[in-house]
């Protein structure tokens, strides 16, 4: 369990450095681990797959799937008895939608039938086992079509996000690489999922030889060790490749058997993370004040020293989960 301790330490930390954006990042994370939710986002360029993925994933015809253009609209599915989706709109109102309408909504020509430029997000409820115990699946646009005011929504998401299933097409373009350093270095626990493996071409590239050139990348940019793991897979369902989608369920299926455990364990990571950035900075600027500020800097160098005796703590709850993780296994 991660303490609240913790939580107080790090945004008096974030708050004395004037960091007011990832004190917002560390509450939005604070609300996820109180309330219990999972959730899990699928993020990507445009066309990457995503939407097709999450419909076999949970094995609905659900989303628009393709290369049909889509609104830019968060989409967030969770578990409902009543299966229905509702629509959450800018000025505070909620429309309650039939799930047949959920697939012409998303697809730009109709969506316009409501008025989507007020609507903050979408909710899907789903009478499916994968979601029952409280993980929640976030449908995200295109990371090369979104629009300032979604741009603001995802960032907020993110930091609700326990996990990130990031998805691409191909091999990994420049923004690929971006978003994945960015996904690591907050700490993120971080999948990656390889779609279309069904048009690689076996008489001029062998498979093999596609993932392993992948994972070489991956290596060099620094990202491969902080992967959770890496599905190469199909959305068709006559590729041999589609039997990676039941891989990536399975995985997804052991997280939300235990969503409190797991919840504790990502987020302990994060926290982890975001302690050793706030410590380091807090000691920059300790010896900034040292020469002419002796008592702030006396203030800041305790905050820091709490900061040091959580991360040992952490530290040792991570190593013992791993340690009982590999036994069970």
């Amino acid at each position: 369990m991660v303490e609240e301790r913790l939580f107080s330490l790090l945004e008096e930390g974030l708050e004395e450095l004037d960091h007011a954006q990832e004190v917002e990042e560390l509450r939005a994370c604070r609300e996820r681990y109180e309330a219990g939710e999972y959730f899990v986002s699928f993020i990507g360029q445009y066309s990457a797959g995503k939407s097709y993925l999450i419909n076999n994933l949970l094995e609905r015809d659900l989303l628009p799937q393709g290369r049909v253009e889509t609104t830019p609209l968060l989409t967030y599915i969770r578990y409902g008895a009543e299966e229905e989706a509702h629509l959450y709109y800018f000025d505070g109102h909620v429309e309650t939608v039939d799930l047949s309408q959920v697939r012409r909504i998303m697809q730009s020509a109709d969506g316009d039938a409501w008025d989507l430029s007020e609507v903050e997000h979408m909710e899907v409820f789903l009478d499916v086992d994968l979601l029952r115990r409280g993980m929640i699946l976030l449908d995200t646009p295109g990371i090369n079509t979104l629009i300032e005011r979604h741009e603001r929504l995802l960032t907020r998401s993110l930091a609700l996000s326990s996990g990130i299933v990031y998805v691409t097409s191909g091999a990994l373009a420049a923004v690929d690489a971006e978003k994945l350093e960015l996904f690591v270095h907050d700490g993120c626990s971080l999948s990656l999922v390889r779609t279309h493996c069904d048009q690689i071409n076996e008489a001029e590239e062998l498979f093999a030889d596609v993932v392993a050139n992948d994972q070489r990348i991956l290596s060099e940019l620094g990202i491969r060790d902080h992967l959770q793991d890496s599905f190469y897979i199909s959305n068709l369902p006559d590729s041999p490749h589609f039997a990676g989608v039941a891989k990536i369920r399975a995985m997804l299926g052991g997280k939300g058997a235990d969503v409190r455990a797991s919840l504790a364990e990502d987020t302990a990571k994060r926290l982890h993370v975001m302690t050793e950035r706030v410590r380091t900075a807090l000691a920059e600027q300790e010896s900034l004040l040292a020469a002419g500020q002796a008592e702030r800097a006396a203030q800041i160098e305790h905050r820091r020293n709490a900061l040091d005796q959580e991360v040992e703590r952490l530290g040792i709850q991570l190593k013992d989960r791993q340690v009982r993780l590999k036994r069970e296994v």
